[in-house]
């Protein structure tokens, strides 16, 4: 993810790792994008490394802060990147939270159902956060996947809490 937004960046314009680190920290992008900081260089590192992306040398003279630019292979290898993610097979998505659900036949009945009520609340919140943010999103198809998304997580752990009510 961080070698794609470090290249989608740089097509518009060269920038600073400063730059980079600034716009990535906006509540705007943090919200969809949460980057930590040593990513930010480590990623830059890595694509100058490769040559999709170099030091412009003329800006470097004028200001201490190194800038990047695209090259033309940086371009081309954002692209195939860019393909392979609209194209390629749906990958499972193990997040933390599904590492929990995968313990959850340990617990208690009441264990559970605060956890879900819990997880249920954080849905919601994030619900809240992203229609702060859906006119500020990159993309309106990326805030409309993301609220269908939380939806169907909210509908699903709604179901689940009414079930173990009812059992």
């Amino acid at each position: 993810m961080i070698r794609v937004l470090l290249l989608y960046l740089l097509t518009e314009e060269g920038q600073s790792a400063y730059d980079l680190k600034r716009i990535l920290s906006r509540s705007s992008m943090r919200f969809w994008f949460p980057v930590e900081d040593p990513s930010i260089y480590s990623g830059l590192r890595t694509l100058l490394g490769l040559g999709y992306i170099r030091e412009d040398k003329a800006n470097a003279r004028k200001s201490r802060a190194k800038r990047y630019t695209i090259t033309k292979a940086g371009l081309e290898y954002l692209e195939r990147l860019t393909q392979e993610s609209w194209r390629g097979p749906v990958e499972p998505v193990l997040s933390k939270f599904e590492a929990a659900l995968a313990t959850s036949g340990d617990m208690m009945r009441s264990e559970l159902r605060v956890e879900l009520d819990h997880r249920l609340m954080s849905v919601e919140r994030r619900i809240a956060e992203l229609r702060a943010v859906e006119r500020g999103a990159i993309s309106p198809l990326l805030a409309r996947r993301e609220e269908k998304l939380l939806e169907a997580e909210r509908s699903w752990l709604q179901e689940e809490l009414n079930r173990l009510s009812g059992d």
